[in-house]
């Protein structure tokens, strides 16, 4: 075969192994996310810290591969986030948006024309802004004034890794962005 088609097969297929680790940081992302859910917030961080290293590990790995491009393609699902029974009902804080983006292998990947080289960088920032989903529910709960300045820094490195061509631009950019506003408004009382 030509490098040209070989170069084709390698970036629409995942090896076995290279599989292994995607699946386990979907995995991982996913678990936090029912944590999350049923207000298990160390958990819920453990997870997605867990999941953030391991991506971190597996885009040092692909780095080293020089002829390779990352032409994973994600599936995103919202979940929404219920409100914690212990908050206390008059809550002043207003909308914030509690869906946690839940992602999968794209087993039907788009044309290799419209892909983008994002992978790592969509993962990287659904696995920042569900963190941080992680601690603007915490701190909304235990009504943590001060540590509303630190989630909004994060929600602004989830924001940072994001690419303005990502097909999943949109849907993570609703998400950090309200969420940064609601912050804003916040810290401003």
């Amino acid at each position: 075969t030509s490098k040209v088609s070989e170069t084709m097969i390698r970036t629409t297929n995942l090896s076995p192994s290279e599989m292994i680790q995607v699946e386990g940081i979907l995995e991982e992302n996913n678990m936090g996310i029912e944590h999350l859910s049923s207000g298990r917030y160390m958990t819920a961080k453990k997870a997605f810290r867990s999941a953030i290293l391991k991506l971190r590990e597996f885009y040092q790995q692909q780095q080293r591969n020089k002829d390779y491009a990352i032409f994973y393609s994600l599936i995103i699902e919202p979940k929404s986030i219920p409100r914690s029974p212990k908050m206390k009902a008059q809550s002043k804080t207003h909308y914030i948006y509690r869906n946690a983006l839940l992602a999968s292998i794209d087993k039907n990947p788009p044309r290799e024309q419209d892909r983008t080289n994002h992978f790592c960088t969509d993962l990287t920032a659904i696995l920042i802004f569900n963190l941080c989903l992680v601690y603007h529910c915490s701190t909304e709960q235990y009504e943590r004034k001060l540590e509303k300045t630190k989630v909004l820094r994060m929600y602004k490195k989830a924001w940072d890794s994001l690419k303005k061509d990502s097909l999943h631009h949109d849907t993570i950019a609703l998400g950090i962005l309200n969420n940064m506003g609601a912050l804003f408004h916040d810290l401003a009382k």
